[in-house]
């Protein structure tokens, strides 16, 4: 159901602080693992995507961005039994390699 799907998909951007911001980024990080998988595709999928536009400055903090990635979502992939996710994890990889040099 697309319903659900947002709602696990939905974060809070509007933050205080720091340790909130982290907490509300873990919660997050917690739900979409424990969600349906098309929720992980999507997610893996948005990562993709904006791992492809970090050579466009669009990230504040591209490296942090790419750490994010690489500890919290590209394990989502290496977990999960699904062609899909791996495909996404792969390309990910490849994009970030790509920016890193």
């Amino acid at each position: 159901d697309v319903s659900s799907w947002v709602e696990v998909l939905t974060k809070q951007v509007r933050v205080r602080d720091e340790a909130e911001k982290a907490a509300i980024n873990k919660e997050y990080q917690q739900r979409v693992q424990d969600g349906p998988m098309a929720c992980k595709i999507i997610k893996l999928a948005d990562r993709l995507d904006n791992t492809r536009c970090i050579q466009f400055n669009l990230k504040r903090n591209p490296f942090s961005y790419i750490q994010e990635t690489h500890d919290h979502y590209l394990p989502m992939a290496s977990k999960a039994a699904s062609p899909e996710l791996h495909k996404l994890a792969e390309k990910i990889i490849a994009e970030m390699n790509r920016y890193l040099g």
